[in-house]
């Protein structure tokens, strides 16, 4: 009813708290919250629109997702600011003012959802801003100094995803930014995404193969050696170093009679299970992938130059070409090095 006032019971405080309870008055007008903006470390000034006939305002506080606190009674109706100093970085603040009458005798209502800010949000880092993961691997980012989470986002969730932790988990190859939000800043890392290779050689291996190399260069570049067996067939083992590919190639060519048959493996640093073989069987072309660590000699697949599979005739004569030219690789790199292929990471050897 028009003029009609309605009049309820004064909010109170729950004893030895400092908790405010829900019941609320309307007997004055409401303060708006103006702005709540973090001061360097350690400050979070306080803003609220003055309220005709209050006496004062009341400031509360939550702190990240607690409850609504009585932080300052502030007295005079014209005074509508607050610097905060009892924070500490990192942690999320929300205020909200109640306007109170003389003698506090009654208090306004308060917006309940309040403006918020994060103490010492400038000094705030990312983890990283640069960041790379392999395929199938993962990576925590965060927001040092921060004790809430961010809203996290993926520029491309088809190359890397992000959960609500900052857990970065790496897709496909290709680069992805990740974003982080948190007090009206934005944090980005840039994520390359790779892919992850099966093994990677040991220390040791990797000495091993730093000795062959350099046994190939002081050779003039090449490691050669001709074997000939009792029915006259010719197997030529050849090793060379492509300096600018920083790539090992083995080859084998077995001549007997007219027939013909070469195996070539090429292998790039010393992730030895991505060699490449292929095997020419006449005028036909197949190409397999090796990994040393779990060849046992046979078992490749390989593809034809059409990028379909080798029928069942072809490889196995593959297999069984490529697994004689390993052990001519074999003898061959023993001879001149002191090594064998077991010092190189074949299991098999």
């Amino acid at each position: 009813m028009t003029g009609m006032m309605i009049i309820t019971a004064a909010p109170a405080a729950i004893p030895g708290t400092g908790f405010v309870t829900e019941v609320q008055a309307a007997t004055i007008g409401t303060p708006k919250m103006v702005s709540v903006k973090a001061v360097g470390k350690s400050t979070v000034a306080v803003k609220w629109s003055a309220v005709k006939g209050a006496a004062g305002y009341r400031v509360m506080r939550k702190t990240n997702s607690g409850r609504w606190v009585n932080l300052k009674d502030i007295a005079g109706a014209s005074k509508v600011s607050y610097s905060d100093t009892k924070v500490s970085v990192g942690n999320k603040y929300t205020y909200t003012v109640r306007a109170y009458t003389k003698n506090k005798k009654t208090m306004s209502s308060y917006n309940k959802t309040g403006l918020s800010a994060v103490a010492g949000i400038s000094t705030l880092k990312l983890s990283k801003s640069t960041l790379s993961v392999f395929a199938g691997s993962s990576y925590t980012l965060k927001v040092t100094g921060a004790k809430i989470s961010p809203k996290w986002s993926s520029s491309n969730t088809k190359v890397a995803t992000v959960s609500s932790t900052g857990k970065v988990s790496g897709k496909k190859v290709g680069t992805a930014k990740i974003t982080a939000k948190l007090g009206g800043r934005t944090f980005t890392c840039t994520v390359k995404v790779k892919e992850k290779p099966v093994y990677e050689a040991s220390a040791t291996v990797k000495n091993n193969y730093a000795k062959l190399i350099n046994a190939v260069k002081a050779n003039g570049g090449k490691l050669r050696d001709v074997r000939t067996s009792k029915d006259g067939t010719t197997v030529t083992t050849v090793i060379t170093y492509s300096e600018s590919k920083s790539q090992l190639h083995f080859s084998s060519t077995l001549i007997s009679g007219k027939d013909s048959i070469k195996v070539d493996t090429y292998l790039t640093g010393t992730k030895i299970d991505q060699m490449k073989v292929i095997s020419t069987l006449g005028d036909a072309k197949y190409s397999a992938t090796l990994n040393a660590t779990t060849w046992t000699g046979s078992g490749l697949t390989f593809y034809t130059t059409k990028g379909g599979k080798a029928y069942w005739m072809p490889a196995l004569e593959a297999n069984t070409y490529t697994q004689l030219s390993f052990t001519d690789m074999n003898r061959v790199i023993k001879n001149e090095t002191g090594l064998t292929l077991k010092d190189l990471g074949f299991a098999r050897f």
